[in-house]
């Protein structure tokens, strides 16, 4: 349920904020486009069988138990959550490192409220399958008449 309506709201916010912010606007239509680089059925795969496993069992199965040990369940979860979107801002992209940021605090929210891997996991891919299969809509660059 909670990768359902995370993904009603990111295409809320992301509709609303692509118009006020341009920038952000093209950077979402960018990650659509490069996903069209590869055929839909390499991306389906990379994504469900590599990427979203290796996120989730990462940073909730691996980082947010071990932090919580060593600093407390809420420093702990913080910790995971900042270090998560800290990575992201790696990848040079504002939707992604915005995904992490939002994403990444309901999914280590989810990871630490269920002590286990399965809710984040289930709630992440449910949102990124939602992202993949009914992008949200931007803004389109004008066609000159």
């Amino acid at each position: 349920l909670s990768g359902a309506i995370l993904y009603g709201a990111t295409r809320v916010v992301v509709e609303v904020a692509a118009r006020a912010v341009p920038v952000l606007g093209a950077a979402v239509e960018e990650v659509y486009r490069r996903g069209q680089e590869a055929p839909a059925s390499v991306v389906w795969a990379v994504t469900f069988l590599i990427v979203v496993p290796a996120e989730e069992l990462f940073w909730r199965g691996l980082a947010l138990p071990e932090l919580q040990r060593a600093s407390g369940a809420v420093i702990g979860a913080v910790l995971a959550w900042i270090a998560a979107a800290a990575v992201a801002t790696s990848w040079a992209s504002l939707p992604f490192l915005a995904a992490s940021v939002v994403g990444g605090a309901v999914w280590t929210g989810l990871g630490a409220w269920s002590g286990g891997v399965v809710a984040p996991l289930a709630s992440h891919t449910i949102w990124t399958a939602a992202m993949i299969a009914w992008r949200p809509p931007t803004p389109r660059a004008k066609v000159p008449s």
